[in-house]
């Protein structure tokens, strides 16, 4: 997958995780979040005024996860404009967010859009990858 990573992290899925990654464009970042139950992927806009979330995305729910006492490997990469995000685990797409368009798609599809961003949902779409080529 084409894209610049901006971020590469060990993690065992299911110990307390937090990493972040900002934009090369500045304005925007993302957040990955494990909390020892669920992993999250936001994103957030920075202002002067400090940090908003504009969107979040389930990736995935500990107990689900074949293997999740394993080490993994965290990625997140950036388009090369710099307005959209993707999130991998074990070296797979999971989450992408595309801050011009104001949308997030993940493989769970979960949850329900709430506010201005993802109108019609999270559901995932295979042509997401190509956001970063």
């Amino acid at each position: 997958m084409a894209g610049q990573n901006a971020l590469e992290k060990s993690h065992i899925i299911g110990e307390e995780c937090f990493i972040d990654s900002v934009s090369p464009q500045g304005r925007f970042a993302v957040v990955f979040e494990d909390d020892e139950s669920t992993g999250y992927f936001y994103a957030m806009e920075i202002s002067k005024s400090g940090q908003a979330i504009l969107d979040a995305l389930h990736v995935y729910d500990v107990n689900t996860v074949l293997d999740h006492c394993k080490p993994s490997i965290l990625n997140v990469v950036w388009s090369k404009d710099g307005l959209k995000a993707g999130l991998m685990v074990y070296r797979n797409l999971q989450a992408v967010f595309d801050f011009s368009a104001q949308k997030g798609w993940c493989k769970t599809g979960f949850p329900p859009s709430h506010g201005s961003w993802s109108q019609d949902g999270h559901e995932w779409d295979g042509q997401v990858v190509n956001l970063f080529s």
